[in-house]
């Protein structure tokens, strides 16, 4: 393949695209007058007609395979085509996984390199599921007492809800809402090197945080070809001040990740974190990971964490709306940071209301003991029942400081000072007088 075939190669299905829009949407040639009344009818016809082309290439992006990789020809481009080179291929890898789930059985402990010593720390089962936007998180572990407990977090892209559920403690369920992804889905590393979510980064895909790279002014991008075994991988790296992040892309195997890299570095203090995937496998015609050793280290210690990610199921297109919900049992003590309210779920279905701190720490308690129906539409009859808690005990501080001012002793010693200074200014007073004389 020669150079130019090799520029035209990386993108050519994104220029395809644009011509398309261009053809079947932008006017061509000077646009003729038409009566008022035709007006809304064409620009109908036109968002019509540009939303099915957009549909199309949608539908044509899962269908179409991404672009080859030619270490000869993309050496020749330039670093703004070299961006769009691993953006198309990101974007088309996470267009196959927006419908897909797995379970899977992770693992971690601690090492001494120096003296081989190691500390197992437990082991959990995590399901994850998603369908576009929405994301469902399962987890089952085990306490630090050894004790099982199971924790739910579903996110549909503006709301999140979770549930903990620990038999053994007083408070058996807990939930929240709240408006913000639950964490969970970010720290769970497998996903890292799955490109659902990255480390340290805010609540973005692969595709979405490479892409905002490519626009930040703070970040430099290193792009390359590098040839390890015999076989080449696409490695990019995004470098933001004193922490990089890195990646290793297998073109032979539908540019799945294979090595992911994060390193935090100022002076001589420094955190790692390293993920490889040591077996993947196909699902219905997709190359993903199966099993990913991972690797984290900092110069506070010399001890490393370990952790293992095995998959025991990985299926695609399977999943439906029905998988995302979660129901607070009779119990359930929730907290829920969008209505404001906090409350308890009764078994006939309705809540009873619990104190709540507000943002300024001073606890809000409710009017009457109502209970009222758990559900959106009543968030702010909740929220109403709520009233500020007036404070007794240290209203009366201040004034008992003011009082300590104002006491017989430090009255006296005023009136020492004020005798002191009046007998000084008289005797200056006749000093002056006597020397006038």
């Amino acid at each position: 393949m020669g150079a130019d075939d090799g520029r035209r190669a990386g993108c050519r299905w994104r220029r395809m695209e644009k011509r398309w829009l261009a053809l079947l949407i932008l006017p061509r040639g000077r646009p003729k007058k038409v009566p008022r009344t035709f007006k809304f009818f064409n620009f109908l016809q036109m968002r019509m007609l540009s939303n099915f082309v957009i549909s199309i290439t949608m539908v044509g992006a899962l269908l179409a395979q991404p672009p080859s990789l030619d270490p000869g020809a993309f050496a020749l481009l330039n670093e703004s085509e070299k961006q769009a080179f691993v953006l198309s291929v990101v974007q088309h890898r996470d267009a196959q996984l927006q419908n897909f789930s797995y379970q899977m059985t992770h693992s971690d402990e601690n090492h001494d390199p120096k003296t081989g010593k190691r500390h197992f720390w437990g082991e959990d089962t995590v399901g994850l599921k998603r369908l576009g936007l929405r994301l469902f998180l399962t987890v089952e572990a085990l306490d630090s007492q050894g004790r099982p407990q199971s924790y739910k977090a579903a996110w549909d892209g503006q709301n999140a809800k979770s549930l903990l559920h620990s038999p053994h403690r007083n408070i058996e369920y807990g939930g929240v809402i709240q408006n913000e992804e639950d964490d969970n889905f970010t720290y769970r590393a497998f996903n890292h090197i799955l490109g659902l979510r990255i480390l340290d980064s805010p609540n973005l895909t692969l595709e979405q945080w490479f892409d905002e790279a490519t626009t930040r002014e703070d970040c430099s991008i290193d792009i390359d070809v590098v040839e390890d075994g015999g076989k080449s991988f696409l490695m990019f790296k995004v470098n933001h001040r004193y922490k990089y992040w890195q990646w290793f892309l297998d073109p032979q195997r539908d540019y799945m990740p294979v090595r992911a890299e994060v390193l935090y570095k100022y002076g001589d203090n420094y955190n790692s974190d390293s993920s490889l995937v040591q077996e993947a496998i196909q699902v219905d015609g997709l190359w993903v990971p199966k099993t990913v050793f991972r690797v984290t280290g900092t110069s506070a210690s010399e001890e490393q964490t370990e952790n293992t990610y095995q998959i025991t199921a990985f299926a695609r297109n399977m999943v439906s709306e029905e998988d995302f919900r979660i129901d607070f049992p009779p119990g359930t003590e929730v907290v829920d940071r969008i209505a404001g309210v906090a409350y308890k779920v009764l078994p006939n279905g309705g809540i009873e209301l619990l104190p709540l701190a507000d943002e300024s720490g001073k606890i809000l308690v409710r009017d009457n003991s109502t209970p009222v129906v758990a559900d959106n539409s009543t968030a702010e009859t909740i929220k109403s029942q709520y009233t500020p808690l007036t404070p007794q005990g240290p209203a009366s501080a201040p004034v008992k400081t003011n009082k300590k001012w104002l006491s017989p002793g430090i009255l006296t010693v005023m009136a020492g000072i004020l005798l002191v200074y009046g007998g000084l200014r008289l005797i200056s007073r006749n000093c002056r007088t006597t020397e006038d004389n």
